[in-house]
């Protein structure tokens, strides 16, 4: 609550206000206090909805810290933006769009069910929350050639059954930029993955798309 309060100065020193609020992502310590950090949540963002992103991370004893809050804020937002779903904790939008700039919540597979073994499948969770992307991005009449960035979490233990660069072709028509990182623990603790994305409306069409070329993993390096 009280990092919550030091950005809520900062955004309004800066000229902007608390309802210009449009994202935020939370690094916890730990998930075992989850629904008093939800309380705590609610509370200081209020009526506002920014799409939200929350991740377990390691933190070292000697720091003593328990959360890092990362936030962004439009100046004007309040009057532009538009609002759209609600993400399952209900803290958040699932996304955000202030003219063409449209911000999403972390997506996790919660759709999956009657599959057992659905929990260690890296590869088809990673594509429900593809598919969810996709979804949410209708909302505000954009599809999933309009993503620009798109960050990965995964599970430290979590297996990737799929290698890189194989599987479904999501993102045929561009080449949005990407990160994969590993994290301690996840909102939902029955999923190994989580993705988190941003969009420009139009992007597709102009964008100069620029694709890396990557070189060949060896397999001492893997």
């Amino acid at each position: 609550q009280k990092i919550l309060q030091k950005i809520r100065k900062l955004i309004e020193k800066l000229g902007a206000s608390w309802e210009d609020l449009v994202y935020t992502k939370f690094y916890l310590s730990s998930f075992e206090k989850h629904h008093l950090f939800n309380k705590t949540v609610a509370s200081s963002l209020g009526d506002i909805r920014p799409v939200g992103t929350i991740l377990g991370v390691p933190f070292s004893k000697e720091s003593g810290e328990k959360c890092i809050i990362e936030s962004e804020a439009i100046i004007g937002a309040k009057e532009k933006r538009e609002d759209h779903g609600i993400s399952p904790d209900g803290l958040f939008s699932s996304c955000v769009a202030v003219e063409n700039l449209i911000f999403l919540s972390m997506q996790t597979p919660t759709k999956m069910t009657g599959d057992e073994n659905g929990p260690q499948d890296w590869a088809r969770q990673n594509d429900e929350c593809v598919k969810a992307i996709g979804e949410t991005l209708k909302m505000v009449d954009s599809d999933l050639s309009e993503i620009i960035l798109r960050r990965i979490f995964t599970l430290n233990e979590a297996v990737m059954n799929r290698e890189y660069g194989t599987g479904p072709s999501w993102f045929k028509d561009s080449f949005p930029v990407a990160l994969g990182c590993r994290v301690k623990e996840l909102e939902y603790p029955d999923f190994s993955v989580s993705v988190e994305a941003f969009a420009i409306r139009n992007a597709n069409k102009t964008i100069d798309w620029r694709r890396v070329p990557t070189a060949p993993v060896k397999e001492q390096e893997r």
